[in-house]
């Protein structure tokens, strides 16, 4: 789509500034808490931090804007935001009542002892890669393109739309619906979301250069995000459009009223997400307005704290049992297990099943298999991504995942923010996948090389056609 400016090439693969080094001090700090003081109150850590995470964004839009599409910075701003301000502001016993008041000891451990510790020297731990390499990103991005405007929004419109008919018909008409429950419908279906994630990445791309086309993002974000809430799925739309904002926000960035905007634009989208989700699994929204449910707008506040706060505290409590049964134990698998996590299923039909919150959830997290869903309802849980690797292998699966993570990561940003302007919209329209702690590392893993395969063709479809004969192109409209 565009070519990048060359100029700035790195002198070294690894540049240790002054904010780095503050970073690794950090780290060993919280290192050597872990190993001898895990019980120390904790709350001085986390501010320290946030302090550091808020230094290193500040750096990073200073000197390389573009590095804040990185998910080594992403990742650890979901963390503190979520496992780590979110739990320890938000579990007292008051707001743990009408959620599991019977979790309260392990979350209590999670926020006193070790398993926070190492969340959070996992986030240090991104953010001294993400600083180290930071000299790989470009300083600038052009916006110029060989291509035509109208060809590059054109496609991504289409794409688009075909998505969203591709949902719409596995809504409403049952063969389609029946299609794409195997095979190769269901993995038609897989590829849905990164298309559309894709697709308004585009036009938020063209949008940040040209107004004319910002209506038709819009319109086009909330078309796409409104779509996949059909898979019943609230955070995929609303991590969707936070990236798109992102982007947008490094493309144009110092316009205040913009910045406004689109914060309340993001906020608006995953509190509808997450009523919409509550409404499809648990009917709240329709028990209030008929009145079935006594607790009225409290109701519909709690679905969404619930999902934004306690589901995250949930998950924090069920880390702190895996680090407590798991951490020293003997490892059960290699350290490397998850490796097999990036094969196809065509190539390997017996490869094992990577979604296992549905036992996580009662081995870990407590959930009995007949939980208080009802009878037969198995609750899925996770245990973040460091919590598998704990599970598989210890200390060791420990360090191998968070090795692993920050080079393939680090791989990620070097590669697609040097690729002009379709590597930074493709790994914008990744960033949902790729900030997602909330997961398996095994699937994880899998997740996001599934979806850089779907979101390919369409990268490679701009990027061959700006190799076009000379005869074919258009200046940028």
């Amino acid at each position: 789509m565009t070519d990048c400016h060359g100029a700035d090439r790195p002198l070294a693969f690894f540049e240790f500034g002054g904010t780095t080094m503050l970073a690794v001090a950090v780290w060993i700090s919280m290192l050597g808490f872990l190993y001898g003081w895990p019980s120390v109150p904790h709350w001085p850590l986390r501010v320290i931090a946030v302090l550091l995470t808020l230094i290193t964004i500040r750096r990073l839009h200073a000197e390389r804007p573009f590095m804040l599409l990185s998910p080594l910075l992403l990742l650890p701003v979901v963390i503190i935001v979520f496992f780590v301000v979110g739990p320890s502001v938000y579990s007292s016993p008051e707001n743990l009542a009408d959620f599991r008041p019977d979790f309260k000891v392990p979350i209590e451990r999670y926020l006193s002892g070790p398993a926070e510790l190492i969340v959070l020297q996992f986030a240090i731990w991104c953010l001294i890669v993400c600083l180290a390499i930071r000299s790989h990103a470009p300083l600038q991005i052009s916006p110029h393109t060989r291509l035509s405007t109208n060809l590059v929004g054109g496609s991504a419109i289409s794409m688009l739309l075909g998505s969203v008919a591709l949902l719409l018909g596995q809504s409403i008409y049952s063969p389609v619906t029946e299609w794409m429950k195997t095979g190769l419908g269901l993995q038609v279906l897989h590829g849905v979301p990164p298309v559309v994630s894709f697709s308004i990445a585009v036009l938020t791309w063209l949008a940040a250069f040209n107004r004319r086309w910002r209506p038709l993002a819009l319109t086009a974000g909330i078309i796409g995000c409104a779509a996949l809430f059909s898979l019943a799925n609230a955070k995929t739309p609303a991590f969707v459009a936070a990236s798109c904002l992102l982007l947008y926000l490094v493309l144009s960035p110092g316009n205040l009223k913009n910045i406004c905007y689109g914060i309340v634009a993001v906020l608006s989208i995953i509190i509808v997400s997450t009523l919409v989700l509550a409404e499809i699994r648990f009917g709240i929204v329709s028990n209030v307005m008929v009145g079935a449910d006594s607790r009225g707008l409290s109701a519909l506040s709690k679905a969404v704290t619930y999902k934004l706060v306690l589901r995250q505290v949930d998950t924090a409590g069920c880390f702190s049992n895996v680090i407590e049964r798991r951490l020293l134990a003997p490892p059960d698998r290699s350290p490397g297990y998850f490796i097999g996590a990036i094969v196809p299923r065509m190539l390997w039909p017996d490869k094992p099943n990577l979604s296992q919150g549905d036992q996580l959830a009662v081995d870990y997290c407590d959930i009995p298999i007949q939980s208080v869903y009802g009878p037969g309802f198995v609750h899925s849980a996770s245990v973040t991504l460091l919590g598998e690797p704990t599970i598989a292998a210890g200390w060791g699966g420990l360090m191998v995942a968070q090795i692993t993570l920050a080079i393939g990561l680090a791989l990620a940003t070097i590669l697609l923010l040097r690729s002009a302007a379709v590597g930074a919209v493709t790994l914008t329209a990744l960033l949902p996948w790729l900030v997602d702690f909330d997961q398996s590392l095994a699937l994880y893993i899998a997740n996001a090389v599934k979806m850089f395969f779907y979101i390919s063709p369409a990268a490679a479809l701009f990027v061959w056609a700006e190799r076009l004969p000379s005869t074919s192109r258009r200046p940028m409209d």
